[in-house]
């Protein structure tokens, strides 16, 4: 029985190609690098929040917006979905939810700064008004009452109110 070289050579190839093409579809499938970790090296552009802020408070801070609102980086800063945080130009004024947030931040400083008693429990380091507090993890706060519980009796309002 004759042994074919150029046939062995061929299921060779094939094989190694199949091992190629397989670990080509599982490096395409990793996660990208994670920006969990990833901080600006330098803040510029505060208008609203203080200039002393440094960049792990800024992260923090900023972490806390996406949270309460349920938005990315994407929905106030320049930049592209699923791109690395490191190219978004975090200082362009070019998108209006960039203004619409820092008169948010400005409204809920005042709210905090202005009406203490009505918030007891805040503070500094945890104010009584915040971001989620009427956003509640949504981009748009609700405006529309929700439903009244089933076979709720409506109380009329006190006098005087």
């Amino acid at each position: 029985m004759r042994r074919n070289p150029a046939g062995r050579l061929a299921v060779l190839t094939l094989g190694l190609l199949a091992i190629v093409a397989a670990t080509r579809g599982v490096v395409a499938q990793e996660k990208p690098a994670s920006d969990e970790n990833w901080k600006p090296e330098k803040i510029t552009n505060l208008k609203v929040l203080p200039k002393d802020t440094t960049p792990e408070q800024i992260v923090t801070i900023m972490k806390g917006y996406a949270e309460s609102l349920n938005v990315g980086c994407i929905a106030c800063h320049k930049g592209k979905v699923d791109a690395p945080l490191s190219t978004f130009d975090f200082a362009d004024d070019g998108k209006e939810n960039k203004d619409v947030t820092r008169s948010m931040i400005a409204m809920t400083r005042d709210i905090n700064t202005k009406y203490p008693e009505g918030l007891p429990n805040a503070n500094e380091k945890e104010p009584g008004v915040t971001c989620a507090t009427c956003h509640r993890r949504n981009r748009h706060p609700e405006t529309e009452l929700p439903p009244k519980p089933a076979g709720a009796a409506v109380k009329p309002a006190p006098k005087g109110l």
